[in-house]
């Protein structure tokens, strides 16, 4: 078993890691290589047997806005393992591989986790941190804006100058360099729920369910104020 990382280009890895990727979280990393936006900012660390990867930890390469200022981060995620290779300590190894390989680069490293796994990444020196939701009650009125509808195979170019060219959502804590993953989540994850704002020359991606506004992102060029 050999531990590698950086494989991007090695077709056999690649699709290994994306059907692994695809058993073990139902997520698809296809379309997201296909089209060109997997970068160098997003880098697997995997253990791999007779060509299949059978363990993974991703990092993500991005910055933090956080009170006006910039800094380093690294965002861990894609943890997995194949079940046949489970309860061997593969995913705490790869863990402490990339924790060391990392080791004061960068001002902070995070990741999201799920209920059933808090028990461990404490392991490893994370904390937990609350997660907050806001909400507020709005009504439609009459000045309604029209938000035309973004269709992948049609705008995709559209979108990615979007992105690319974004301004934080806030000065008050957000990321940047992020345009990456960002292609990722509007490829995989919210391809059915983009919208174009043309007056702010934004992308909104948002979902409703009755009468509740679920949104996830505003993406513009133009700098938010706060």
């Amino acid at each position: 078993m050999k531990l590698v990382s950086h494989y991007r280009e090695n077709e056999v890895l690649r699709k290994s890691f994306i059907q692994l990727a695809a058993d073990i979280f139902g997520i698809d990393f296809s379309s997201w290589h296909e089209k060109g936006f997997w970068d160098d900012r997003y880098i697997p660390f995997s253990y791999v047997l007779s060509g299949q990867v059978v363990a993974n930890v991703s990092v993500n390469e991005l910055n933090m806005i956080i009170a006006g200022k910039s800094h380093k981060a690294l965002q861990i995620g894609t943890v997995m393992t194949h079940p046949d290779f489970r309860n061997r300590g593969l995913a705490a190894s790869l863990m402490n591989h990339v924790l060391k390989a990392y080791e004061g680069k960068y001002d902070y490293i995070y990741l999201f986790a799920n209920d059933s796994v808090l028990d461990f990444y404490p392991k490893f020196g994370f904390k937990q941190v609350e997660e907050h939701q806001y909400s507020t009650i709005v009504s439609s009125g009459k000045d309604r804006r029209e938000l035309r509808k973004l269709e992948i195979h049609k705008d995709l170019r559209q979108i990615e100058k979007i992105v690319h060219g974004r301004a934080p959502v806030s000065q008050a804590f957000a990321t940047a360099n992020s345009s990456g993953i960002t292609m990722f989540h509007i490829l995989s994850v919210f391809p059915d729920h983009l919208y174009y704002h043309p007056e702010a020359d934004a992308i909104v991606i948002f979902t409703r369910e009755n009468d509740v506004i679920h949104l996830y992102d505003v993406i513009s060029s133009h700098a938010c104020e706060n």
